[in-house]
């Protein structure tokens, strides 16, 4: 393993760790200012300000939901120079219904993330898949929850 992957595992590990926090200062300093969203609707630049409000939004959604974790299951980092690194993800969301039973189920995104020295900056995001439409499509998120 390069010191390149290094860093990258070691930035996601640390990733999915704040994810599962309610600390909103750690998870956006994670990112460049701005930082690119690209989704099936296009690309979109968002400031970290922005973001702060959307990741404190969707905790407590995913909160109320019942989410118990967004684990990351694999991690491919393709090298593309000495500062730069395509992360391919996918993450095992977990979330308690209210009848106690848990559905979990797998989401994909993939970062680029800028490398310097033992740092790493995400600055672009591109999730596969619509978290929301999922959970609504398994019922997870409906009009009682």
């Amino acid at each position: 393993m390069s010191f390149q992957e290094d860093v990258v595992t070691s930035f996601f590990k640390q990733y999915e760790q704040v994810s599962n926090t309610s600390n909103t200062e750690s998870i956006v300093a994670m990112f460049a200012d701005p930082f690119t969203v690209a989704t099936p609707q296009g690309p979109r630049t968002v400031r970290v300000s922005d973001f702060a409000d959307v990741i404190s939004r969707r905790k407590a959604l995913f909160d109320r939901l019942g989410c118990q974790e967004a684990a990351l299951d694999s991690l491919k980092a393709t090298h593309v120079n000495d500062h730069f690194a395509l992360v391919d993800t996918t993450w095992r969301m977990r979330f308690l219904l209210p009848d106690g039973r848990f559905d979990t189920f797998m989401v994909a995104s993939s970062f680029l993330v800028y490398l310097e020295g033992s740092a790493a900056k995400v600055f672009v995001y591109m999730p596969h898949q619509d978290i929301m439409a999922i959970l609504t499509d398994r019922g997870i998120l409906n009009d009682k929850r």
